[in-house]
C-alpha cells in the first residue's frame, strides 16, 4: 500500500465517522413538543366589513359654475394694458436725517 492509497482510505474513514456521528445524533435526540394550542383564526369578508362613510366626500350640494377665465392678451393687446411704471421719489426728510 503506497501513500496516496493509505490518504485516501483514512480521508474515507474520517468522512464516514462524521456522517455516522452526525446521524446518531439526529436519531438520539429529545424531540421537544409543546403542547398544541388551539389557534384563534379570524375569518375576514368583505360582505361583513360596515360601511365607512367618508364625512368630506358626503356633499349634497352641487358646486357652483365657476367663471371661465378670459384668455391671456398677447403681443399688441399686451403693449395697450401694460402701464408705465411708476417713478420713486424719495422724501426729503430721509435725505436731511444725519447719522453718527
Amino acid at each position: 500500500m503506497n501513500r496516496s492509497t493509505f490518504a485516501l482510505f483514512v480521508a474515507l474513514l474520517i468522512h464516514l465517522l462524521l456522517v455516522l456521528l452526525f446521524w446518531i445524533l439526529g436519531t438520539l435526540s429529545p424531540t421537544h413538543t409543546k403542547p398544541k394550542q388551539e389557534e384563534q383564526k379570524i375569518k375576514i369578508s368583505l360582505k361583513e366589513l360596515p360601511k365607512k362613510y367618508k364625512e368630506s366626500g358626503t356633499n349634497k350640494q352641487k358646486p357652483k359654475p365657476q367663471k371661465i377665465a378670459p384668455p391671456m392678451p398677447k403681443g399688441k393687446q399686451l403693449k395697450k394694458i401694460v402701464k408705465p411704471p411708476v417713478k420713486f421719489e424719495p422724501n426729503q426728510a430721509c435725505k436731511k436725517a444725519d447719522f453718527k
